[in-house]
């Protein structure tokens, strides 16, 4: 029987010790999880529930109807002898005459999915966005559009608002590490919404907050916040999802899938954009995989209309497009301290004794370097080419509105127009082309 290899038993030091303990590593198949968690689908719980009996302690139970999906806590001790992936294992060899079950590891979208390969973090600037026109000056691009970002948050503080009241949600501020370090997705969200406000001024844009304080999302919190949107009595009309990571066996999230479903059930017309990820491989990337939300991978500009993909940009036949994403110029917190990882290594950096597998300036090196933000800063990634698509689609959506047509059929132009027209440009294994001017 396998268990599945799990080597993130012990965090203290893996990762620079600002991996969270709760979450673990399967290394045979390169996926994170929560490490007490099991999603299983209302229909199979009883025969889950025999088959775990005796055997592995239930502790917490956590039911979606709208998905039929059942969130299951397990004794952490337990799972420590028998890990989450072991047990999933087990349950289809169990079930392997009758039925495939039902029964994930609850999947992990985290920092190491986006700062494996190229160790991107956010670099300061001097650079200042111009200012946007009022929110009710009629005509601006996306006027008319709602997006929403299943995110890290935005920061904006009233007395430094740049956003004008366009951005609405959850608040973030600085997270830092045990160590002082700002974590590596703080400010995420606030970067990807000052991207959609820069080129689709005149779209709402609403942020949700999916992650955790230790920088981590998992597969059962974007999949209800998600159901969540679909539900609001306010439409949203564009779901930005700059979140990804790999799947058991490739077959996807389980929750998210549910949830997908259960969007496009209750709102035909969502559009849901997300990023491809960014560890240079075809391997298929959740939820960018599905392929009924449009995955975006990097390009980066090497001459006159000559694209070629970014270093770090995932890639294949389940990508639908590609923008921009090399050194991008957004809005961010105001913050002064160190960085995880150590912002200065490059794609070919070799772990040594000073720096962690991702990148991080260990502890005992020495003194760590300050890094000075003002509310803005350059960042590399397809989370940050993602809302480029988005802004691109709410664009030409709002113009599509302002001649009076139905929102279903508004959005519905704007995609074909933006992404899925034969006579658009397309790059091998990258999909179509994307790149909007900035208003701001």
């Amino acid at each position: 029987m396998v268990h599945g290899h799990d080597n993130h038993q012990e965090h203290d030091d893996g990762h620079g010790g600002w991996w969270p303990r709760h979450v673990a590593h399967h290394g045979e198949d390169h996926f994170h999880y929560v490490r007490n968690h099991l999603i299983v689908t209302e229909a199979e719980l009883p025969r889950v529930e025999r088959l775990l009996a005796g055997t592995v302690r239930i502790q917490e139970r956590h039911e979606d109807r709208r998905l039929g999906l059942v969130l299951l806590g397990l004794d952490e001790h337990d799972v420590e002898r028998r890990p989450v992936p072991g047990l999933v294992d087990q349950l289809h060899e169990g079930w392997e005459q009758e039925v495939v079950p039902q029964a994930v590891p609850n999947h992990v979208f985290g920092p190491c999915t986006h700062l494996h390969i190229n160790a991107s973090s956010p670099e300061p600037t001097d650079w200042a966005p111009n200012p946007l026109p009022p929110l009710d000056q009629p005509g601006q691009p996306g006027e008319g559009v709602t997006v929403a970002l299943l995110d890290t948050g935005f920061d904006e503080d009233p007395e430094h608002s740049w956003f004008g009241g366009r951005v609405t949600g959850d608040p973030e501020g600085p997270v830092t590490d045990r160590f002082g370090r700002l974590l590596p997705n703080a400010g995420h969200g606030t970067f990807v919404a000052g991207v959609v406000a820069r080129h689709a001024p005149g779209a709402r844009v609403l942020v949700k907050r999916v992650f955790d304080d230790d920088g981590i999302v998992d597969d059962w919190t974007a999949a209800t916040t998600l159901a969540d949107l679909a539900d609001a009595d306010d439409p949203v009309h564009i779901v930005n999802m700059s979140i990804g990571a790999y799947a058991r066996r490739d077959r996807g999230m389980l929750a998210c899938d549910r949830a997908i479903g259960y969007a496009k059930y209750r709102r035909p017309e969502l559009v849901m954009v997300a990023a491809a990820g960014n560890e240079r491989t075809g391997r298929p990337c959740f939820p960018a995989a599905d392929k009924r939300v449009f995955g975006v991978a990097s390009v980066e500009q090497v001459g006159d209309d000559v694209w070629r993909r970014a270093s770090f940009s995932n890639y294949g036949w389940w990508v639908d497009a590609c923008a921009p994403g090399v050194n991008l110029l957004s809005t961010f917190l105001d913050y002064e301290g160190p960085v995880v990882p150590f912002h200065e290594l490059d794609e070919h950096f070799v772990q040594d004794d000073l720096h962690d597998e991702c990148g991080a300036l260990l502890p005992h090196a020495g003194e760590m370097k300050t890094l000075t933000f003002r509310r803005t800063a350059r960042w590399t990634g397809t989370s940050f080419s993602a809302p480029l698509v988005v802004a691109a689609i709410a664009k030409r959506a709002g113009d599509e509105l302002s001649l009076g047509r139905p929102t279903a059929a508004a959005l519905a132009a704007a995609v074909g127009e933006v992404l899925t027209a034969p006579r658009l440009r397309r790059l091998h294994n990258l999909g179509t082309l994307v790149d909007p001017e900035p208003y701001a």
